[in-house]
């Protein structure tokens, strides 16, 4: 993920949230991931107890409803759009909101 190259945190490349990726490659064993390769997904804000070392994948609907180490991001997800975000936790944001009528391709979760 070259993209990623601007924000660091103990020489890892940090995909900020908000940004957008899609589903390039599924993770061995994900059998439900299949039917989502090329959906795209958002990085959700991380959690302290995990660190920045776990990206929240967040759905159409604004649910965080996977996760995936960030040092495995580049391997399944290419970034689509590199947020700004520097409030990396959210502590002073509102949570991301669902996306309202959302393409085929950000039909992330069926619901």
């Amino acid at each position: 993920m070259d993209k990623n190259e601007r924000h660091q945190a103990g020489g890892q490349s940090i995909v900020p949230p908000g940004s957008l990726l899609r589903l390039i490659k599924k993770p061995a064993g994900a059998v439900e991931w299949k039917k989502k390769i090329g959906r795209i997904c958002r990085v959700g804000y991380y959690n302290k107890k995990d660190g920045l070392g776990i990206i929240w994948i967040v759905n159409q609907f604004g649910e965080y409803v996977e996760m995936i180490e960030q040092k495995d991001a580049g391997v399944y997800f290419e970034v689509v759009e590199f947020a700004n975000e520097r409030d990396f936790y959210g502590d002073n944001r509102p949570p991301l909101s669902r996306i309202n009528e959302p393409s085929p391709e950000w039909q992330w979760s069926d619901k």
